[in-house]
């Protein structure tokens, strides 16, 4: 069950845990998208250059460096072109090693995981299948200088409506040189996570990590013959879209208590879902898009221990892990949406269950862009650690956040729907209601206002658990009626979990978090006096 594993599994994602205080008043001072080569007070000016005076998508304070092109880049190519002619595993150990050495990332964490590195073991394939992949593999990574101007690539900067496209073999190439740990660190100024090299896989020491790597090499053993398909003019090389949508200043602080309550469009048809998770709800009759549920560092913990819903998508969607390479950290006004990534691979499990289940079928629909008609739209939730940052997301500040998120999210593609005059059905779930802490009855009812207020239906996926069982009561009451009539049920809500809680007494107030289960539709049916609006 996703909420309860979820729990369990809190503390893996520790390479962002320093970071990723989502409750603070994000800082003005965060992520300056610009080349790691900028001295500090060029990075500061970096950032008022003006893309559509300039016109230069590749100007180096709007890229950064995938690998350093500096010297020692000659010595990283050597190695990599020995790894294309690997007689014996043993002798990646020594590949790998000089690389990272020679990269110099992180390098005393990182030499004493290489010490420990055992991929002949953890690996479960016969030296004469995997000998020739790895020969591949090196061989997609010594394309970078052909895909790839001086390196680098462009950056979705934050608080900037932009989007990239990457075709399908430079997305392999990429991650060819995660394998082999070739990407430089990204810059302080930078705030993504980034780079996404494998290194802390290749420890003998955690057991998911054995697991992460057949994900891996079930992507690359596809690719390998997707690739020799297009080389053949059999086919073509795939396109994938990130784009970043942002809400600017003036528009976002529109988005209030006002803003909502006079929204009178109703809301849309819901429908629960209580077996499989939000990708299992793809259906060929049936247009969605589907929700990640993100980490404001896209990909969260899936270079480290993570494995909850974001890191199993970044697995089984393995080109899913470039937007984080190319996006800094989203703000509270900003969402990603990805279009095009291929399901390479099943899962079993959850959490430090997840198991590799053997290659996917992914029947491609491809659209007039080239890319597969898939669509991942990437939203953050606020991470309430202790009981009264559970209780404050009842409050203003934070529910008019959840909801400003969703539905920033939510928007996707919406301009190039209107012109088909085809709405798809967003797909969500327990939207940060596992280790993040969130009520699933008030996450259920902000993603619906954000969907209805898109005119979209939604999907929404409980895996049966009992947290999720007044929701049919919530949509039976409030489906049709306008956003206004259940927009106003949570302001008047606001005060009725400030009473409840001892108007902010903690002696008095919520002592843990059975206080809060079932809170939201006990209020709504009426069985405590509703209080006035605050």
């Amino acid at each position: 069950m996703e909420s309860t594993e979820a729990e369990a599994h809190s503390s893996e994602i520790e390479h962002h845990e320093k970071v990723d205080d989502i409750n603070k008043e994000e800082s003005a001072e965060d992520a300056l998208p610009v080349a790691s080569t900028q001295p500090e007070e060029e990075i500061q000016a970096s950032t008022e250059v003006d893309d559509s005076k300039t016109g230069e998508d590749m100007h180096p304070h709007r890229t950064i460096p995938l690998v350093n092109s500096q010297a020692n880049w000659h010595e990283v190519q050597s190695c990599l072109v020995k790894a294309t002619n690997l007689t014996n595993l043993e002798d990646l150990h020594k590949i790998i090693r000089d690389i990272v050495e020679i990269c110099k990332n992180k390098p005393e964490e990182d030499m004493e995981i290489i010490e420990t590195l055992n991929f002949v073991t953890n690996v479960k394939v016969a030296n004469a299948k995997i000998l020739p992949m790895i020969h591949y593999i090196a061989s997609l990574a010594l394309r970078v200088d052909n895909l790839f101007s001086e390196g680098r690539i462009r950056f979705l900067r934050k608080n900037k409506e932009d989007y990239i496209t990457f075709t399908s073999e430079e997305c392999a190439c990429i991650i060819a040189l995660a394998f082999f740990c070739c990407m430089i660190p990204a810059p302080k100024e930078i705030a993504c996570a980034y780079p996404i090299n494998f290194i802390q896989w290749y420890s003998a020491k955690v057991p998911i990590y054995e697991e992460k790597i057949h994900f891996f090499l079930c992507y690359f053993e596809t690719f390998k013959n997707e690739d020799e398909a297009v080389k053949k003019g059999e086919s073509e090389y795939r396109i994938l879209s990130f784009e970043r949508h942002s809400e600017l200043s003036d528009s976002y602080t529109s988005l209030d208590d006002n803003f909502w309550c006079s929204m009178e469009k109703p809301l849309l048809n819901a429908t629960l879902i209580e077996e499989g998770g939000v990708v299992d709800q793809e259906k060929e009759d049936q247009r969605v898009i589907l929700t990640n549920f993100a980490n404001r560092f896209l990909g969260g913990g899936v270079m480290r221990k993570g494995a909850v819903q974001e890191e199993i998508l970044f697995l089984r969607f393995p080109e899913l892990l470039l937007s984080s390479v190319v996006c800094a950290k989203m703000e509270k006004n900003e969402s990603v949406t990805i279009t095009g990534p291929k399901l390479y691979s099943n899962n079993e499990g959850y959490s430090n269950k997840t198991k590799f289940a053997g290659k996917a079928e992914d029947p491609l629909n491809i659209d007039e862009f080239g890319r597969i008609d898939r669509t991942f739209v990437c939203i953050d939730a606020l991470r309430l650690k202790g009981m009264r940052l559970q209780v404050g997301q009842f409050y203003q500040q934070d529910n008019l956040r959840e909801l400003n998120k969703a539905y920033i999210g939510f928007r996707a593609d919406s301009k190039e729907e209107e012109t088909k005059g085809d709405r798809k059905t967003i797909v969500t779930g327990k939207w940060g209601c596992g280790a993040y802490n969130g009520n699933p009855e008030l996450k259920f009812i902000l993603q619906w206002i954000a969907c209805s207020a898109h005119d979209r239906d939604i999907i929404f996926t409980t895996f049966g658990e009992k947290d999720c069982a007044n929701i049919p009561k919530i949509i039976e009451k409030f489906q049709g009626k306008p956003i206004s009539e259940i927009f106003l049920q949570i302001m008047n809500l606001r005060g009725y979990i400030k009473k409840k809680d001892g108007n902010g007494d903690k002696t008095k107030g919520f002592k843990n978090k059975k206080g809060l289960k079932g809170i939201v539709w006990k209020f709504i049916e009426g069985k405590d006096k509703q209080l006035k609006i605050q």
